[in-house]
């Protein structure tokens, strides 16, 4: 893993995850900050996030099915000038607020898309 990735191992199908994230994402866009760059459903998304004015936050979401867990896998990449700056005032730190939420994300789509599932599969599931 790079060290600008963070990655989950989520006990739901694929289609269960995607459905929770392109939600959210279709949320961003609505609201005007978020564009999808590429999407190949339900596999992997592209996204780029303005963050304000000089800050743009990229996230690829990639979803590859294990033997028993569906692994969702988030690479960030910060650009724009505010970012640049920060890196330097931040001693190369800059990206660390972003995996931080991209880590509690992550944390939190597990979460719906695990009671989805369970929801899904039924009491006797």
């Amino acid at each position: 893993m790079a060290k600008n990735e963070r990655a989950f191992a989520i006990h739901a199908a694929p289609k269960v995850i995607w459905a929770i994230l392109r939600a959210e994402i279709q949320e961003g866009i609505e609201a005007g900050q978020v564009s999808v760059e590429h999407e190949e459903s339900p596999r992997r998304i592209a996204i780029w996030v303005r963050m304000g004015r000089g800050l743009v936050v990229r996230y690829d979401y990639r979803l590859s099915v294990q033997p028993e867990h569906t692994e969702v896998a988030v690479e960030v990449t910060a650009t724009g000038l505010r970012h640049s700056i920060s890196n330097i005032v931040s001693l190369g730190r800059s990206m660390t607020p972003y995996l931080v939420a991209v880590t509690q994300g992550l944390a939190n789509l597990k979460d719906e898309a695990e009671r989805e599932a369970a929801r899904q599969r039924g009491p006797s599931g």
